[in-house]
């Protein structure tokens, strides 16, 4: 999850697009050539809203320091539902009615699966939100998040250096969770690293069923425990797993490894470092250098772009938690 002075979604947007730029033809009601993308996302989910609050902001600021560029990428947005069928459907809605000549979208896999073949049919550019590699032999799909699968031998290598020998891994039982969980276990094996129990959790998992499940892994020898989920999933078993007095027993119990960062506390506060104020947590967490335009970012609460995100904030109250962290713009 390496990051630059602007969002990898939005910056490699923004480059690649212009590339197409000759294929636009001017409005005669506007002084510049329109650009239309589809964004194709599933907007129940955090992830969906913040990576959408994000591409907005930054087209919005890029073209505010750009004034004199004679193109604008204009964005036209689909709800997924977090379905791939949904994906699909949305994507040739968008290619028919609104011409767009490149799609950003495929949060999953399964969506990736689907829309590689469209872009390689409609030969339009499909920037993929998929954090696992799909495929290399479609030449118009193309990953702009970072491979979550690189995150895995870090992890592997943590454990090894503190000379655990067993593991318990928790996954989100997804398509993308199973296919995460396939490459922890890999990697751990080739540290000799033994997977005791590998257990899927359900999104829509209550609190009664998750306790039962954290129940039978407490009592179990191996107290190293890796977990891979989406927020919410991943706040709701850390709750859990702190009310049964699991995270009381030192950072040599529990590792995380999530794609962000996640809170335990009790005001749900879903930000990349609370995690850290987690008894029994050890946390994988990426760098980011300290650059002028990062720091920009966070300089006064009276900047430009942290307005645009506060009157964000103000329009999605479901993520009033969306923080001024840079790693979700950058």
């Amino acid at each position: 999850m390496e990051n630059n002075s602007i969002s990898p979604y939005c910056f490699v947007l923004i480059t690649i697009l212009l590339c197409f730029q000759m294929h636009s033809k001017a409005d005669a009601h506007t002084p510049y050539m329109e650009i239309p993308v589809g964004v194709i996302l599933d907007m129940g989910s955090w992830v969906g809203k913040s990576v959408f609050s994000c591409i907005n902001i930054v087209v919005s600021e890029f073209y505010a320091l750009n004034t004199h560029y004679k193109t604008r990428i204009v964005l036209h947005h689909r709800d997924t539902h977090g379905e791939p069928r949904h994906a699909l459907s949305a994507a040739l809605d968008l290619l028919e009615k609104s011409k767009v000549q490149a799609l950003l979208g495929s949060q999953s896999i399964a969506e990736a699966k689907l829309l590689a073949v469209l872009g390689e049919q409609a030969e339009i550019p499909i920037l993929s939100l998929s954090p696992i590699p799909y495929s290399n032999t479609h030449p118009y799909f193309i990953q702009i998040t970072q491979d979550e699968t690189t995150q895995v031998k870090a992890i592997a290598s943590m454990a090894s250096s503190f000379g655990w020998k067993d593991a318990i891994v928790i996954f989100e039982d997804t398509e993308d969770g199973r296919e995460m969980a396939t490459y922890i276990t890999t990697s751990l094996q080739e540290k000799s690293i033994s997977i005791t129990y590998m257990t899927p959790i359900s999104t829509s998992s209550s609190n009664e069923v998750l306790r039962e499940e954290l129940h039978k892994l407490r009592i179990m020898q191996t107290k190293l425990f890796i977990l891979h989920t989406s927020h919410p999933l991943a706040f709701h078993l850390l709750k859990n797993a702190k009310y049964l007095g699991m995270m009381d027993a030192g950072p040599s119990q529990t590792q995380i490894e999530m794609e962000e960062g996640i809170s335990c506390d009790e005001h749900e506060d879903i930000s990349t470092y609370a995690i850290a104020a987690c008894d029994g947590i050890m946390v994988l967490a990426m760098a980011i250098e300290k650059t002028q335009s990062v720091l920009r970012l966070n300089v006064t609460d009276s900047t430009p772009w942290l307005l645009k995100r506060r009157n964000h904030v103000m329009e999605h109250e479901d993520i009033s938690t969306f923080e001024s962290d840079v790693k979700n713009l950058i």
